[in-house]
């Protein structure tokens, strides 16, 4: 695995990370609501972050995604990734790239959804600090 490819094997780690936490606090079933406002009251999570429902799309049908995405005609000089600042290679489309990453604000971009991963990381310490202290809290031991 070469350096680029690292990157992102990380990054999508790491997207996949917060969509699985969006999905304990935010469940998209109408059953599962009621576990997600009695979590989301323990941790002091708000609303659902965008980012964080945007890629859960991405996720929660990846394999049709996939093939929609690169099957579109405007996507035929598509590359596989870019790890460089939006722009930097004039002329060429940043919605070309599968997956682009911007190394100077931590913008991630898969198959043209976009989040900032700075941010989704600070709404996960944040959730991670309030659950810590519920478990100091309320744990039996």
């Amino acid at each position: 695995m070469n350096d680029g490819e690292r990157v992102f094997f990380y990054v999508h780690a790491f997207v996949r990370h917060a969509v699985d936490v969006g999905k304990l606090l935010w469940p998209g079933e109408q059953a599962l609501e009621e576990r997600g406002k009695a979590l989301r009251e323990a941790c002091g999570a708000g609303e659902a972050p965008a980012d964080f429902t945007a890629f859960r799309e991405l996720v929660d049908s990846f394999d049709d995604k996939l093939i929609a995405w690169y099957g579109n005609e405007a996507h035929r000089d598509a590359q596989p990734m870019n790890l460089m600042p939006v722009g930097t290679l004039g002329g060429f489309p940043a919605d070309d790239f599968h997956r682009s990453l911007d190394p100077d604000t931590l913008q991630f971009t898969f198959e043209g959804v976009s989040g900032n991963l700075r941010q989704m990381n600070d709404v996960l310490r944040k959730i991670d600090a309030d659950v810590e202290k519920w478990l100091r809290k309320n744990n039996p031991w």
